[in-house]
């Protein structure tokens, strides 16, 4: 539901933003009361932003961007630390890994998705915005079966990712590299009614 901050004046095209919480949600029903003015702690933190106009985005190669908004992929492995806690957008890169996606995943990571039913997720869209997920953490060594695993000379970062949604049509979009920042078409994208 669309609605308007009354503290604030933050809306669903301009919402604000923390660099550990994310973007913001309503915290009550009449959609008038954000969560970046209701909660003091964020509120009160100078590096919270008020009525921003992009969210922020992770371009992710298929199989695994649809895989992680698809509530399989817990993780998502990367070579640099990450500090960005809070809400991110996933972008399927225009280009899939060239491998099916069998090849890709070791046999305990294609189990997995066999046995929960999700074979369709292999085949996700690309160049386009798909969903959203939380990075809650920025770990070495997870337990997760998607986590890679530290050895020397490599070190795999594991951004630990939770709460995912899936878009019900994906957003074209061209992806970049980083984290990156997303400003078109944010009337398209349901993130604060979707907040948990």
């Amino acid at each position: 539901m669309r609605g308007k901050c009354n503290k604030c004046g933050c809306t669903h095209d301009n919402p604000c933003h923390h660099p550990e919480h994310g973007c913001c949600w309503w915290v009550n029903d009449e959609n008038d009361l954000c969560s970046h003015c209701a909660i003091d702690e964020i509120s009160t933190d100078p590096t919270t932003e008020h009525c921003v106009n992009y969210l922020y985005a992770l371009t992710v190669k298929q199989p695994y961007a649809s895989l992680i908004v698809g509530g399989i992929k817990d993780i998502e492995n990367r070579t640099w630390l990450t500090n960005f806690r809070g809400r991110i957008l996933i972008h399927a890169a225009a280009q899939p890994y060239k491998k099916i996606a069998c090849e890709v995943l070791n046999s305990l990571q294609y189990a997995n998705v066999f046995t929960q039913n999700k074979l369709s997720t292999l085949n996700g869209p690309n160049g386009s915005i798909i969903g959203s997920v939380e990075i809650i953490d920025c770990v070495v060594n997870h337990a997760s079966i998607w986590a890679e695993k530290h050895y020397v000379p490599f070190k795999p970062y594991n951004w630990v990712l939770a709460n995912p949604i899936l878009f019900e049509k994906p957003i074209p979009a061209k992806g970049r590299l980083q984290i990156w920042k997303y400003d078109k078409g944010l009337s398209q994208i349901d993130y604060m009614d979707n907040k948990k």
